[in-house]
């Protein structure tokens, strides 16, 4: 499977916003196949639990995640949370703490070629503002819920390349978490094919039923944007390509 293969989680994330009678798999259509299996109700029981409306019940961890923000113990449970749901589907997530107060969650998903680079594929998780009660159930439990959804449904496939699913902590902190994985990734001289960050998929802010591909002109980001837009007009995702600047 090629690149391609890795992306289309990320229309699989955002198909249970769109009704589309077309979208239906066409026979041995694998990407349109997969959408299929997304699961509407398990990505919004991840939501529910993450923005404090269902309760976490862990051995040593319970109660209700009322705040993922940093400074508050909600943000430690949503990584007891997520590390937990990544271990139910079968693969080894690690906490990567570069602080007391962040710590990344990283699980991969092993490829067929062990000297392919990476993809990853992420979510942030802590929320805003600084304050007890601050759910983040668009910013950002509806990435979270996209990224575990997509531990379950490509755990049963193999890839060329690594897929490293990850969770950042403190991206509302001048995006601490992410930055500091990279840094470690450029002092270890290793590279990646390239990254996705799901955020804020949950809610439609101009209604207009589209989903905003945020890109840049670095590496393969092109590639990989106007890759989504191929699939798009396979399975009627309405998505439009934005070139970010910044």
């Amino acid at each position: 499977m090629n690149v391609k293969f890795a992306l289309i989680i990320l229309f699989a994330a955002h198909s249970w916003m769109i009704d589309c009678a077309s979208a239906q798999p066409a026979k041995g259509d694998p990407i349109a196949e997969l959408i299929q299996k997304v699961n509407l109700d398990s990505m919004l029981g991840t939501v529910r639990v993450l923005s404090g409306l269902d309760s976490v019940n862990l051995p040593g961890s319970h109660g209700l995640i009322l705040s993922r923000q940093r400074d508050y113990p909600g943000n430690e449970l949503a990584a007891s949370y997520l590390l937990s749901e990544i271990k139910k589907q079968g693969l080894q997530p690690k906490l990567y703490c570069s602080s007391p107060t962040c710590c990344n969650i990283l699980a991969t998903l092993q490829g067929t070629r062990p000297q392919a680079p990476p993809i990853i594929l992420s979510a942030h998780y802590d929320s805003r503002p600084i304050a007890e009660v601050a759910p983040g159930a668009d910013d950002n439990a509806s990435g979270c819920a996209a990224v575990l959804e997509a531990v379950r449904i490509l755990k049963a496939y193999r890839f060329y390349h690594d897929i490293i699913f990850a969770f950042w902590d403190e991206e509302e902190e001048n995006a601490v978490g992410s930055a500091t994985h990279a840094f470690q990734l450029s002092q270890k001289n290793k590279r990646l094919k390239g990254m996705i960050s799901v955020d804020m998929i949950g809610y439609d802010a101009d209604d207009d039923g589209k989903v905003l591909i945020n890109t840049k002109d670095i590496g393969i980001s092109p590639l990989m944007a106007d890759l989504m837009v191929e699939v798009n007009e396979k399975v009627c995702l309405d998505m439009r390509k934005a070139l970010n600047p910044t």
